[in-house]
């Protein structure tokens, strides 16, 4: 009897079975026997005559699959992902089998492809939540710091070595009264502790068990989700970005807590995540100055720090109503800056508007507002940019300086925003040579 020849449909089945049994077993390696004899085995259950070994040809001959030493294998790992992904549609046990191992947190991409097949979250919207409302919590009770945590509240507009000390006394304060081990409270609220020797290899244990490398996957994970599913209901895209920014939060205070070894060695890691610290350079003739501007640098740019992370993962331009409906309703002022810095940073539409209405509605000399003309001044400066974008950047420098300027805390007059000289424009340097 002949069989089949296998159409577009019969790939994308059979190989999704195939693939969906490559991530329960985690083989990546596999024979050219073994592919076909496993989809035959499939096809016969089912009751279906197909000429597998032409789909193995066809995936060989278009590279899909290469050989490898000891046999063949998918060339790139995506493939696997993108026909386990189909096979989440089909298989019930086995899509049940991603969410309760939680190995979309190991393989994003199978979550990804998943939702983006149809747009819709068919159920895995719910269960992220669930997840990352548990990897929240559990993160927040290790650590054992308060979410309303803010060091930046007694920030100027330009620092003062006061409100420098106001910010570690609360820190310290913070970490003193959390659920961190004592050797390490030790450690960071010592002031005649040697910063520059490794902090007590406890502190690579608690990283450890602070669960943030799950809980820094599931911000991927969910992130990626939320990007996808354009047409779920509308409140559970909400609930979803609530768990995600509070998920930042979480990574705030744990960059907070990790500071002062990233300030005196450079980097710190903990459950196979690394932080480097860029342009890190204690000089030694002046340890104890140089410690001290790195700790202050690495506490003032968390938030920076957390959308250059994150933000590629999250956003896209048809999520912008979310954003800014998320933008409006946020009390943490963090988390509502760091909201801030994402629109800055991808400029959807409307965003001139809403960044104006920030810089109206925050204290003129508040770390905050140094923020926003730091973002700004960068994005103007690097950023490839079109001219009403430009134009829109520039408007926006004026009005911080002038509002900054001002004797009175409110949005300055078109006037007073024009008497700005254009001097406080960064030179743009891009290869464009946009002005």
């Amino acid at each position: 009897m002949t069989k089949s020849r296998p159409d577009i449909t019969d790939c994308t089945q059979v190989l999704g079975f195939f693939c969906a049994n490559l991530i329960t077993t985690q083989k990546t390696i596999f024979t050219r026997e073994e592919f076909i004899r496993d989809i035959n085995a499939f096809c016969d259950k089912r009751l279906i005559s197909l000429e597998s070994h032409i789909v193995f040809d066809v995936m060989h001959l278009n590279r899909i699959i290469i050989k490898r030493e000891h046999g063949f294998a998918f060339k790139a790992s995506y493939w696997i992902f993108y026909f386990a992904a189909h096979r989440m549609h089909r298989d019930k046990l086995f899509s049940q089998y991603i969410y309760d191992e939680k190995k979309y947190i190991d393989y994003p991409e199978i979550l990804e492809f998943y939702t983006g097949i149809n747009r819709e979250g068919n159920g895995a919207l719910e269960i992220i939540i669930k997840d990352m409302d548990n990897a929240i919590n559990e993160v927040s009770k290790k650590l054992g710091i308060s979410n309303d945590i803010n060091p930046y509240k007694m920030f100027k507009f330009k620092m003062t070595e006061k409100s420098i000390g106001e910010m570690k006394e609360l820190i310290n304060k913070s970490v003193e009264e959390s659920n961190l081990p004592d050797k390490i409270k030790d450690n960071y609220l010592d002031s005649s502790y040697d910063q520059m020797k490794p902090f007590n290899q406890e502190i690579q244990v608690v990283m450890r068990d602070l669960s943030a490398i799950i809980l820094m996957r599931s911000i991927i994970a969910a992130s990626r989700l939320l990007r996808n599913c354009e047409y779920e209901d509308p409140i559970i895209k909400k609930t979803l970005l609530e768990k995600i920014t509070l998920a930042w939060q979480q990574i705030f205070k744990v960059i907070m807590v990790i500071a002062p070894i990233m300030a005196s060695k450079g980097y710190a890691s903990y459950e196979g995540v690394g932080f480097v610290l860029t342009n890190h350079n204690l000089s030694e003739d002046n340890n104890e100055k140089s410690y001290h501007d790195q700790l202050i640098s690495i506490l003032l740019m968390i938030p920076f720090n957390i959308i250059n992370w994150f933000s590629n993962d999250l956003y896209s331009n048809k999520m912008s109503p979310l954003i800014y409906n998320k933008l409006e309703s946020e009390q943490n002022p963090i988390l509502k800056l760091s909201l801030i810095i994402l629109i800055i940073k991808q400029r959807p539409l409307k965003w001139y508007n809403y960044i104006l209405h920030y810089i109206k509605e925050t204290d003129k000399d508040s770390y905050f507002m140094s923020q926003v003309l730091h973002i700004l001044e960068e994005e103007y400066q690097y950023s490839y940019s079109n001219q009403e974008d430009l134009q829109n950047m520039q408007a926006l420098l004026k009005t911080i300086i002038a509002k900054q300027e001002s004797d009175y805390n409110k949005l300055p007059s078109l006037r007073n925003v024009n008497m700005v000289p254009n001097a406080i424009f960064p030179q743009r340097k891009t290869h464009d040579n946009t002005p």
